[in-house]
């Protein structure tokens, strides 16, 4: 348990870390309701029903919003494998797998346990800098808050960075970027906001 803990808390800091401070051109994605726990840590549906033509053309195993929403707790290496369209490529860390695109810019980490999904993360797949997070509305914030009370305060959609499945806790680590790169990294345990971080608000 402790080694699953272990990875899976790597993985996602590791990565949240990486894409906190990413400054690259905006996308989106974004998710509804479905019956099974998404990598976002929200009940979410598979975006593949609003996917843009961008999204239908990708080639296999390319890393797409649609792709990486549709990523849920406890699937197995295959059926994460069908989502992607192809096989992953061995992480360094044991049970982790990445799928990324031709030039390396999109990323997708995932790690099982038994075959069993219980973490994973992107950088570069779904982004978006047009926040416009203010120091006035980060400092509203206080623990506890859920994900959709703080997007309320903060104005728009997280970017999911993260998410880590272990022992009962699903811990989502999401990014807000404003234009000139100022922005916040907030991490939400079981949907209550457990830490964060700011860069740059004014």
């Amino acid at each position: 348990m402790k080694k699953k803990l272990i990875l899976a808390l790597a993985l996602s800091l590791s990565l949240f870390a990486v894409a906190c401070g990413e400054k690259k051109a905006a996308s989106g994605g974004e998710s509804s309701v479905n019956s099974e726990t998404s990598v976002s840590g929200e009940k979410a549906e598979s975006a593949s029903g609003t996917a843009d033509a961008k999204e239908k053309t990708a080639a296999e195993g390319e890393p797409t919003a649609a792709r990486y929403l549709a990523l849920k707790q406890d699937m197995s290496y295959e059926e994460v494998k069908k989502i992607f369209g192809a096989e992953g490529k061995a992480g360094a860390a044991k049970g982790s797998y990445t799928w990324s695109d031709a030039d390396g810019m999109k990323l997708v980490t995932v790690a099982f346990d038994n075959d069993k999904l219980i973490a994973v993360s992107q950088i570069g797949v779904i982004e978006n800098k047009d926040a416009k997070v203010t120091l006035e509305a980060y400092n509203k914030l206080n623990p506890e808050l859920s994900y959709a009370e703080v997007k309320e305060i903060l104005g728009s959609e997280g970017v999911p960075v993260s998410t880590s499945f272990i022992a009962g806790q699903t811990i989502a680590n999401y990014s807000w970027r404003n234009a000139d790169g100022s922005g916040c990294a907030l991490t939400f345990a079981n949907d209550k906001l457990s830490s964060m971080t700011s860069t740059g608000l004014q």
